[in-house]
């Protein structure tokens, strides 16, 4: 990732050109997966499944003469293609009225640790680094290694981001200082959403699915299917079959003190922020994790907890839902996890392991 974006500033358009090659690479490898899967099922005839498959494979063939160089997006198409902003013309055209463009340099520093957070960074090109201390996700347990805790401290935290990413919104949405310290590894050019200007666009759209319930959802999204991958009992699902299973999922806030009954409507509950306690076995679960399916009943000990639940089958909605569109767009497939062969869904029976019209463009001098 490092390396990749710092070649991204100085050959912009070349990697552009590898992130859209690899991407569709992907979705045609995920293609040939699960055609396979439906063919080995019956579902598609074996003369149709082979015609399909050499169709497949010929488009991947044809990605050899790809463009070497493909022009990078501009703030205002990376605005666009938000996946809690995708589609809403409204919200759109509030959010680009606020934004403006931000361009730092080499050793500028975004936000440090321990301050409170300004407003959400929407990485338009360059590479910054995070360092810092873990995500707290919501609860000061330290529940990391022993030695770390005798040490006084938490599990060193670094990271590298690049174009497309986000900065910022968890911290902005629960009002907490900032975890880690960003700081700019090239020259830096952001679309800033004041944390003003965010909360204004929230009071203004309300109705739902409010337009912070759909960025609470999109990284409730992005967290669960991160613990959905270190969990042993997911290991061989894909990272497609992992995005289904929270395609029609849905956040429930508790507030604190306050208990949830989990009922035989819920098969799957990731916890994505806070602490919640087993009101039965009196065990305290903390973010991120995936509450014991033998839980029927949690109680909320965090100030703010948020929850993730897949819903059955049977309470499924059968129309097409917007957390697909999230999941598609936040969560890019990735070619280790489409060679993956899909596994069986697991029941409920079984059990769950814990686990602006214009943008205004500004140069940053000082940090």
């Amino acid at each position: 990732m490092k390396e990749l974006g710092l070649l991204e500033r100085d050959y912009p358009e070349v990697v552009m050109s590898v992130k859209t090659s690899q991407a569709i690479r992907t979705v045609l490898n995920n293609a040939i997966e699960t055609l396979n899967i439906l063919t080995t099922g019956g579902v598609i005839d074996l003369k149709e499944g082979a015609k399909l498959e050499k169709i497949i494979q010929l488009k991947i063939k044809r990605l050899t003469t790809f463009p070497a160089t493909i022009l990078p997006p501009t703030a205002e198409e990376l605005l666009r293609n938000i996946p809690w902003l995708e589609n809403a013309k409204d919200q759109i055209h509030l959010i680009k009225s606020k934004a403006k463009v931000l361009v730092f340099d080499y050793g500028d520093i975004l936000c440090a640790e321990g301050e409170m957070p300004r407003g959400i960074h929407l990485m338009v090109s360059g590479l910054v680094k995070l360092y810092g201390s873990s995500p707290g996700f919501g609860h000061s347990k330290d529940y990391y290694d022993e030695d770390v805790r005798l040490g006084g401290g938490k599990i060193p935290f670094t990271d590298y981001r690049g174009s497309g990413a986000i900065l910022g919104d968890v911290n902005c949405l629960t009002k907490q200082p900032m975890e880690v310290t960003i700081i700019c590894e090239t020259l830096v050019k952001t679309c800033f959403i004041s944390i003003n200007d965010l909360f204004e666009a929230f009071d203004a759209f309300m109705e739902f699915p409010s337009l912070e319930y759909k960025l609470w959802l999109s990284i409730a999204i992005r967290i669960a299917v991160n613990t959905l991958k270190d969990n042993i009992a997911y290991q061989s699902w894909t990272h497609n079959k992992i995005c289904s299973w929270f395609s029609k999922a849905y956040i429930e806030d508790i507030n604190i003190n306050k208990k949830l009954d989990i009922d035989g409507n819920m098969e799957d509950l990731v916890l994505i922020y806070g602490s919640v306690e087993d009101c039965q076995l009196q065990q305290v679960y903390y973010a991120p994790c995936i509450i014991p399916k033998t839980t029927h009943q949690i109680q909320a000990i965090a100030n703010i907890t948020k929850i993730l639940i897949v819903p059955t089958a049977a309470k499924k909605d059968t129309k097409p839902s917007a957390n697909q569109k999230l999941l598609a767009m936040d969560n890019a497939p990735s070619l280790q996890n489409a060679a993956v062969h899909n596994k069986g869904i697991p029941g409920r029976s079984s059990m769950r392991i814990a686990l602006s019209d214009s943008l205004t463009v500004l140069r940053v001098n000082d940090s």
